[in-house]
């Protein structure tokens, strides 16, 4: 977890994305971390229906009980991608990251497309970051220009 911890500050939020599964790892597929008094929680659309607890449709709070850890390379699969952490937030009470934080764990259940999922053009795994970094532009962080779906409206 040193990787992920890289604040003394109590709010923190990650953006990451890797690979999307084979044959589709050309997109990417990102998630967001995020650390609070009440735990480091991993955020994202999965693009299948678990019967799995913590999720809102295809919102997933700790699918993956890593939290930096890419996703499978294959559903199948027994392999996982690499991550890369491509925006870092972090702050007090009075911060953008405690905003974001609180804004992530509240809002995520009324996300607006959790119970639809498209690879593309979406909604999906990409559709869900860029909505929670459209409700915060300050953040000024962009998702790659391969993560197909963020534009989906």
């Amino acid at each position: 977890m040193k990787e992920l911890l890289q604040s003394n500050e109590p709010y923190q939020v990650y953006f990451y994305t890797c690979p999307a599964h084979i044959p589709f790892q050309f997109a990417r597929h990102p998630w967001v971390v995020t650390v609070s008094p009440s735990g480091i929680h991993r955020w994202e659309i999965i693009h299948r229906l678990y019967n799995k607890k913590d999720h809102f449709g295809y919102v997933y709070k700790n699918f993956y009980s890593n939290p930096i850890q890419g996703i499978k390379k294959h559903p199948n699969s027994t392999k996982y991608w690499n991550s890369t952490c491509i925006g870092t937030i972090t702050g007090n009470e009075n911060s953008l990251a405690y905003n974001m934080v609180r804004f992530i764990e509240n809002n995520s259940k009324n996300y607006p497309y959790r119970d639809v999922y498209h690879f593309y053009p979406g909604p999906n795994s990409n559709t869900y970051i860029q909505w929670i970094l459209d409700a915060f532009p300050e953040a000024n962080i962009k998702l790659p220009w391969n993560c197909f779906g963020k534009k989906y409206q």
